[in-house]
């Protein structure tokens, strides 16, 4: 294997390969439809490059860093309103910097230029699938979080002061999606288990640093901004107690333990080989590293708490020390069998990735099915905008049709209560109904297309019956078999 590397054809060639495979990923994913999430917080990013303020005039159940980002770049460049792909663009410089750092933090811990290129190659495709091909705040805050660790491994014997920075940056993970709390902890298992003589006076300025841009939020918003982060009521609480289900601690636990095998079972096969291979681990030394990534896959699980999950972007957070077990394993000494076995699971690793990004994403979706989703998404958004008035508002009750709020440039009626609010877990009865009865416009599914999207099951359960008929009492358009838009802003239909 050695010997084929050190071939210099051999090298251009896998590099040429691994860079032509991650620029058709990228270059595919700008043929991609909008998500439903993307469009909503790049509506709200341009209402605060308006004025409106997060937390205040505003009602935002996120962090801020991502959108006052965002705002800056708007104005740096003169972005125009709606410019997707160049959002879509920033959004890629944050995955290359994600996979730089899982570069560098192989490196560190002993493993070649190849194995360290091979891992950095990986987190492309394996990440791809589960919606890092999107705008979502995941991987932006994976990238403050790993370059955290990154300047930790490069700083770990100057001076305690560089740790200010290492924490600075570990913050920025949580104050762009409160999941990225979970790096504060990580960071601190390094310094803690580092033979450094200085650790301790590295955990206080790490600490420090962690502390001091939450003191400047603190500063900016008050004690609003803590409010609206931590105590929302985002969840699946109230959604799961509507149908029913069980709401208790051992029932979120039994789902947390079902999305950690889904997770390995379907996305990174190479944990089950780490867990075999604990005891020679630990054996040779690396248990600090291997710890790590068992602390980062298993923390970043605890979202479970909160969140139903699946194969979807709240795994994003747990890929990147799935793929730092490669340089662990990689670099212990092994005989040829176990070697060989472990080359077997990476490679299925791989393949179970490369299949996802390639054949469902590629294939599938930009080239086929999907490639004039994101036109029509647009051509749909002009629609609503040429009926939509300046200053007239609209809610929007289904997640599937939710991207209109930024295709058509709408605002909601409640700004400063419920915002831009989307879905069962950020919307309840009593909210949906005060906004129904404050704005101009509802646009939903019709019921057929709700049956046939959720099988009968009301998944916007807030959106109930009771509601629902007041809205049908206002006259209303048709568009296609499955979108309504209903004009609360004209007199009621008279009853036959």
């Amino acid at each position: 294997m050695k010997d084929l590397l050190a071939n210099k054809y051999v090298k251009w060639a896998l590099g040429i390969t691994g860079v032509l495979s991650v620029l058709v990923l990228i270059v595919g994913s700008f043929f991609n439809s909008m998500d439903v999430d993307s469009a909503i917080i790049l509506v709200e990013m341009e209402r605060i490059a308006e004025g409106y303020i997060p937390y205040k005039t505003m009602h935002l159940n996120y962090p801020p860093l991502w959108f006052y980002i965002n705002v800056a770049l708007k104005w740096l460049f003169h972005v125009p309103y709606g410019c997707y792909p160049f959002y879509l663009a920033v959004h890629w410089l944050y995955a290359i910097g994600c996979a730089s750092c899982l570069y560098y933090i192989s490196r560190k811990w002993g493993a070649s230029k190849y194995i360290s290129a091979f891992v950095a190659w990986l987190f492309f495709v394996v990440s791809h699938w589960p919606q890092g091909n999107v705008v979502l705040f995941e991987i932006p805050s994976i990238f403050w979080g790993l370059l955290a660790i990154s300047l930790f491994l490069k700083w770990k014997d100057s001076h305690p002061a560089w740790q200010i920075i290492v924490g600075a940056l570990a913050c920025c993970s949580f104050l762009t999606k409160q999941f990225g709390a979970g790096f504060l902890l990580l960071v601190l298992w390094l310094i803690v288990t580092s033979t450094s003589e200085n650790k301790w006076k590295q955990m206080g300025y790490y600490l420090l640093g962690y502390c001091i841009p939450l003191l400047v939020c603190l500063a900016c918003w008050g004690t609003d901004i803590y409010q609206s982060i931590l105590f929302n009521g985002y969840g699946t609480d109230v959604m799961d107690a509507y149908w029913g289900r069980e709401t208790t601690f051992v029932s979120k636990l039994v789902r947390l333990w079902d999305n950690l095998f889904a997770f390995a079972n379907r996305i990174a096969p190479l944990t089950y080989a780490a867990l075999v291979l604990l005891p020679i681990i630990l054996k040779q030394g690396k248990w600090r590293e291997v710890l790590l990534c068992f602390f980062g896959i298993g923390g970043f699980s605890l979202q479970y708490f909160f969140v139903h999950g699946g194969l979807n972007h709240y795994m994003l957070y747990m890929i990147p020390f799935a793929l730092l077990l490669i340089p662990i394993i990689l670099t212990l000494d092994l005989n040829k069998y176990v070697r060989w076995g472990v080359y077997l699971v990476i490679g299925w690793t791989a393949i179970l990735g490369i299949y996802s990004a390639y054949h469902n994403r590629v294939w599938k979706i930009y080239l086929h099915d999907g490639k004039r989703d994101y036109e029509n998404q647009w051509n749909f958004g002009k629609q609503i905008a040429d009926i939509v008035q300046d200053g007239e508002t609209v809610f929007i009750p289904h997640g599937g049709t939710c991207y209109v709020y930024y295709t058509a440039n709408l605002y909601p009626s409640c700004m400063a209560e419920i915002g831009y609010g989307v879905g069962p877990m950020e919307l309840d009865i009593e909210h949906a109904a005060k906004w129904v009865a404050n704005t101009d416009y509802v646009i939903h599914f019709t019921r057929k297309m709700m049956y046939d999207l959720y099988q009968g099951k009301d998944f916007e359960y807030f959106y109930n019956d009771s509601i629902q008929q007041y809205v049908d009492q206002f006259p209303s358009d048709t568009f296609g078999t499955a979108v309504v838009l209903h004009y609360l802003n004209r007199p009621k239909l008279e009853n036959d």
